[in-house]
């Protein structure tokens, strides 16, 4: 896995295998912890908007994340990538909802980034049983 600031993308293009766990979804429903594993072709390459400047870093670690996905490559190194929710924008038309409803955060190793949940359709239409991807 590889993410490339001067391109803005996270590439998983020498994964051999990709999960992803939902704690959000366990949680709620009492379900024990279960990794689902998805083709890496819905995750070839991922585009941020933009990197965040690590100030951020340490509000936004703490939140619970709503994905995780664990990458394994070629040589069974095991990485992984947090999805967080992001708060909406502090605007009088977004006071009701609890969070951003187009972008949130991407955490991998020391890198914050902020990503739009479109980037994820592909991902998110083949995965049938994946609930609450996107804010309610």
């Amino acid at each position: 896995i590889s993410v490339k600031s001067h391109s803005s993308s996270i590439s998983t293009e020498e994964a051999k295998k990709i999960s992803y766990f939902n704690p959000t979804i366990n949680r709620e429903n009492n379900i024990k912890s279960k990794w689902s594993t998805t083709d890496s072709k819905y995750l070839k390459k991922i585009y941020c908007e933009k990197f965040l400047d690590l100030k951020l870093f340490n509000d936004v670690v703490d939140r619970e994340s709503f994905l995780i996905f664990r990458v394994i490559d070629d040589k069974d190194n095991e990485e992984f990538i947090y999805l967080k929710r992001k708060k909406p924008p502090n605007k009088e038309k977004y006071s009701m909802n609890k969070y951003d409803m187009d972008r949130f955060y991407a955490l991998y190793k020391n890198n914050l980034m902020l990503v739009q949940y479109k980037q994820f359709n592909d991902f998110i239409a083949s995965q049938k049983s994946l609930l609450n991807f996107t804010p309610n």
